[in-house]
């Protein structure tokens, strides 16, 4: 599973998926038109930004684990939405 991947596309589209995101991910940007494009450096802090707390999150749960995988998602998702509102 790839958290950080699943609570960024989360908190960028404003909503739980409710599917997990596994492996690797490209992040574009959306431009007017609905193409592809790169993203632009606010967006790029904020992808940065979640993946460092998520990662140090996971840290945490190696010494005080999640109740419950709905709970971990919960977690993720409150942290990810917090990070992007520092950027």
């Amino acid at each position: 599973m790839n958290p950080a991947a699943w609570a960024l596309a989360c908190a960028w589209r404003g909503l739980d998926l409710p599917y997990l995101l596994y492996g690797p991910v490209i992040v574009t940007g959306p431009d007017p038109g609905g193409a592809v494009e790169t993203l632009n450096n606010s967006l790029l802090a904020q992808a940065e930004e979640v993946t460092r707390t998520v990662a140090e999150l996971r840290g945490q749960w190696s010494t005080q684990p999640p109740m419950s995988e709905p709970a971990a998602r919960l977690e993720l998702l409150a942290n990810a939405r917090r990070a992007i509102h520092r950027t």
